[in-house]
């Protein structure tokens, strides 16, 4: 979130052009880009996540990124970061991950839905997705999206129809979640 900021913004606000993520955490809200909440839940979940990392590595003497799978070092990983056990960990883990990714999804919203458009009416890779909505049939739901993308009976609209058809994917999409 904080390189991304810095490359969209740091022409404007070159004071964000700093090395040193709490630092650029620090100066992104000073000028304004990041509400006072999102600075604090941003920061403290690097806090949080940077110290879970390095115990991480500790344990296996490696640089790795993944957390213990097995029950018993679990439990033990959750202890020595200071947590009674593996679910209040998991718990405080779960919290940041989700507080973090609200606030990418509200400052990259509409780069999210040109690339929902995109993946979805990608023959590979629309299908998976559209079966995350829960829809009854996911093949007969892409077949409808790529007709209504590409108006198959008037190609000479199709860039119109594409382009208009973008702007509302995301909020068709939203709706078929609320149902």
């Amino acid at each position: 979130i904080v390189q991304a900021i810095q490359m969209l913004y740091g022409g404007q606000y070159p004071e964000i052009r700093c090395v040193g993520t709490l630092e650029s955490i620090q100066r992104i809200r000073e000028s304004g880009l990041f509400r006072e909440e999102d600075y604090h839940t941003l920061r403290d979940g690097y806090e949080f996540l940077r110290r879970v990392e390095h115990r991480v590595q500790m344990e296996q003497e490696l640089q790795v990124y993944t957390l213990p799978e097995s029950e018993s070092r679990r439990s033990v990983f959750a202890r020595r970061l200071g947590f009674s056990g593996w679910p209040e960990f998991h718990d405080r883990y779960d919290a940041s991950a989700r507080a973090i990714g609200a606030i990418y999804n509200g400052i990259f919203a509409r780069f999210a839905q040109k690339d929902l458009y995109e993946v979805l009416l990608d023959e590979h890779r629309g299908p998976p997705l559209l079966k995350s909505f829960h829809l009854k049939d996911a093949a007969q739901a892409q077949s409808i999206l790529d007709n209504l993308a590409r108006d198959p009976h008037n190609p000479y609209l199709n860039p119109k129809t594409r382009r208009l058809f973008r702007k509302i994917l995301p909020r068709l999409m939203d709706y078929t979640r609320k149902m």
